[in-house]
């Protein structure tokens, strides 16, 4: 359907970026990780329209990963290119504020998708993650702007700009995880096993199928199995707790 995609796409664009950059290449596995999210979003669209207006903040987010690419290269050939050391204030602000604008774009899509399929719990963590990124939104602007805070207070809320910022990259990673589970595209809600080339795969798959049938089939029957001997158990108690008070009621007259 598309948040399968979308799912790992944010994975990388969002969580291994960050480790991909210490390697020097984190503006490679930005862009790949864009690019899978924008192929994510395209499938999304045709069942809503919310993902439209998250697709278009892909475009701007692309164009400032190949900045980055070309930032990362000119560091890595030691080009002379002063442009990248005076912009990058600039661009950073501009990447946040992107960021931030396609989070709002991308959450309002997923809530708006949660409640067309009437599901509460996802539409409840949209709105949920929704604060915690403007939550994040607010404090890495006070963190940042120059003269809003001193350097004491700065120091004190580095930590909680860091535990901010991985608490709404899981809890939207959890979110997508989620969708990928449990929204399929209507009729794919019981989808066909996958048919392979080399016919012992196929004999494989159709085994492995039948014994998962035949254990759930065995546990369902055990299952019924105990719970017909407690409420048998019930009962004769029950009758037995009955036959004592009749007969507790005869030995007064």
């Amino acid at each position: 359907m598309g948040f399968g995609y979308l799912f790992l796409g944010y994975l990388v664009a969002f969580l291994l970026q960050g480790v991909a950059g210490a390697a020097g290449v984190g503006a490679l596995v930005l862009l790949l990780g864009y690019g899978m999210m924008w192929h994510g979003l395209q499938s999304l669209r045709r069942y809503c329209r919310g993902f439209s207006l998250a697709e278009w903040g892909i475009y701007p987010l692309l164009a400032v990963g190949i900045y980055r690419l070309a930032e990362d290269l000119t560091a890595l050939f030691l080009w002379n290119a002063p442009f990248f050391a005076n912009a990058k204030t600039v661009v950073d602000w501009i990447e946040f504020c992107l960021i931030m604008i396609f989070h709002a774009a991308l959450l309002s899509a997923i809530r708006e998708i949660g409640m067309q399929v009437e599901l509460k719990k996802i539409t409840v963590a949209a709105v949920r993650n929704m604060i915690i990124v403007l939550l994040y939104a607010v404090g890495y602007t006070v963190y940042w702007l120059p003269g809003l805070i001193s350097d004491t207070v700065r120091g004190y809320l580095t930590l909680s700009i860091t535990l901010l910022n991985l608490a709404w990259i899981f809890c939207n990673l959890w979110l997508l995880l989620t969708c990928t589970k449990d929204i399929v595209a209507e009729g794919q809600e019981d989808p066909e096993p996958k048919r392979y080339k080399w016919e012992f795969l196929n004999r494989m798959g159709d085994q492995f199928a039948e014994n998962i049938k035949k254990a759930t089939d065995s546990n369902r029957e055990a299952m019924e199995e105990h719970l017909r001997k407690k409420q048998e158990k019930r009962l004769g108690k029950s009758k037995d707790s009955t036959a004592d008070r009749t007969s507790g009621k005869h030995k007064k007259k």
